[in-house]
C-alpha cells in the first residue's frame, strides 16, 4: 500500500493511476473520519462495494467539489443559493432530489443524490480530480446527466456497530486488511471526531436531519435561517 499526502505533488497523478486500474478506491483522511473514495463508476461501486462488504439497499453519496450537481438539483433554487448552501452545510452530508422519483441505482435513492461537503481546502482537491477525470473517463453510468465527482462512503465494513473509523492506526489497518492500494493523508484531522450528519432538502427547502452527527443542530439551526424567506 502507498501513502502520500493530498499536498504532495504526485498525488493527483497516484488517483488518476489508480483509478485506471480494476480496484479504483483510495482511503482519505477527512477532518475528524476516515473515508473511502472511488471512481465514479460501475467498476468504482464495485470496488467500494467489495471493500465494505456492502450490505443490500445501502447508497453511496459523492464528495462535492465544483457546484455542478447544484445544476440539476430540486429545487433549482440551490444552484443559485451555492455559495451560501457550502458554508452552512460545512462539514455534513445533503440529500436532494436530482432524477425522477422513482430511479434507484448504487448512487440514486427514490431520485436523491446526497454529496459530501467540506471546506474549501477539500472542495479545491476534489473539484481538481473532477476536473481532470473528465478527461479521461466516462460520464457516470448512474446519472442522466454529466457527472464525474469521485463517490465515497464511511471507512468501515458495511452496518458495523462500531461506527466510521476515526483512528489513523485503525484505518491503516483497514486498509491493509481490504487491499486498499492507496492511502492519502491530509494532516487536517481534528480533535472532534465522528461521522457527519445527513441532511435531506425537499423541494420547499425543509430541512431534515437524516443520520445525526457531528454539529447537527447547529448546522441545522444556519439552514433554517438561510431557507426562512425563500421561495418557490
Amino acid at each position: 500500500m502507498k501513502e502520500l499526502y493530498s499536498s504532495d505533488d504526485s498525488f493527483m497523478n497516484e488517483v488518476f493511476n489508480l483509478f485506471k486500474t480494476s480496484y479504483p478506491v483510495f482511503m482519505f483522511e477527512f477532518s475528524g473520519v476516515y473515508g473511502l473514495v472511488a471512481a465514479n463508476s460501475k467498476q468504482g461501486v464495485k470496488a467500494i462495494d467489495a471493500a465494505k462488504d456492502r450490505l443490500p439497499h445501502k447508497f453511496y453519496s459523492s464528495v462535492l467539489g465544483s457546484h455542478q450537481i447544484l445544476n440539476y438539483a430540486i429545487p433549482n433554487q440551490l444552484f443559485s443559493l451555492k455559495e451560501q448552501v457550502f458554508e452552512t452545510f460545512e462539514g455534513s452530508f445533503i440529500r436532494f432530489l436530482v432524477e425522477k422519483r422513482e430511479i434507484n441505482n448504487a448512487l440514486i435513492c427514490n431520485g436523491t443524490h446526497q454529496v459530501l461537503i467540506k471546506r474549501p481546502f477539500y472542495r479545491n482537491i476534489f473539484n481538481q480530480l473532477e476536473n481532470e477525470l473528465s478527461k479521461f473517463m466516462e460520464p457516470s453510468p448512474y446519472f442522466s446527466f454529466n457527472y464525474f465527482s469521485p463517490i465515497c462512503s464511511s471507512a468501515n465494513i458495511s452496518g458495523d456497530i462500531a461506527g466510521s473509523i476515526t483512528s489513523k492506526q485503525k484505518a491503516l489497518q483497514f486498509a491493509k486488511e481490504r487491499n486498499i492500494k492507496l492511502f492519502v493523508h491530509s494532516k487536517l484531522n481534528t480533535n472532534e471526531q465522528g461521522s457527519y450528519p445527513v441532511f435531506s432538502i425537499d423541494e420547499n427547502f425543509k430541512v431534515k436531519i437524516e443520520r445525526k452527527g457531528l454539529n447537527d443542530q447547529l448546522i441545522l439551526g444556519k439552514a433554517n435561517r438561510l431557507f426562512n424567506d425563500q421561495e418557490i
